[in-house]
């Protein structure tokens, strides 16, 4: 894929995240098991307590990976609470 065409890929992904929220990748090879195992997680993790989720909280850590709580980000900078 030329560099043209993968900047078009970005575009659109940029695009569906800003105006819509959201995108589905298909066509990704990566294993049923897996995706499934990481929703099985992710559903773990969502379903604690506030206070658990903010023991992850994304301001401990430097490298900018970690729970951010509802209402905290927003897709429109401008509008951040």
């Amino acid at each position: 894929m030329g560099i043209v065409a993968r900047q078009a890929v970005a575009e659109q992904l940029g695009r569906a995240a800003r105006e819509v929220g959201f995108f589905q990748m298909v066509g990704h090879g990566i294993d049923h098991f897996l995706r499934e195992g990481l929703i099985s997680q992710a559903k773990r993790f969502f379903a604690q307590p506030t206070e658990t989720k903010m023991q992850r909280y994304i301001g401990l850590y430097h490298h900018h990976r970690g729970y951010v709580p509802p209402g905290e980000e927003s897709p429109d900078p401008k509008s951040r609470i």
